[in-house]
């Protein structure tokens, strides 16, 4: 038998890791291409480490819900 609320929090976990993902491959992307410029900042640079810890805070809740 399903627990449903263990599968409802599933999709929401997979859901925000799935978005957050996607952000921390665009930041990465944007941080590349400045590196390459020569325009590299520090705000890029906290962008990406925010989208980083976006995709912890994913692996953690995963961890939660396994009881990990």
């Amino acid at each position: 038998m399903c627990n449903e609320d263990l599968i409802d929090s599933l999709k929401e976990v997979i859901s925000g890791l799935i978005t957050h993902a996607d952000e921390v491959r665009l930041k990465f992307n944007d941080v590349e291409e400045s590196h390459r410029e020569g325009n590299l900042d520090r705000q890029e640079l906290a962008d990406l480490n925010q989208a980083i810890h976006l995709v912890e805070r994913d692996s953690a809740a995963f961890e939660k819900i396994f009881g990990g």
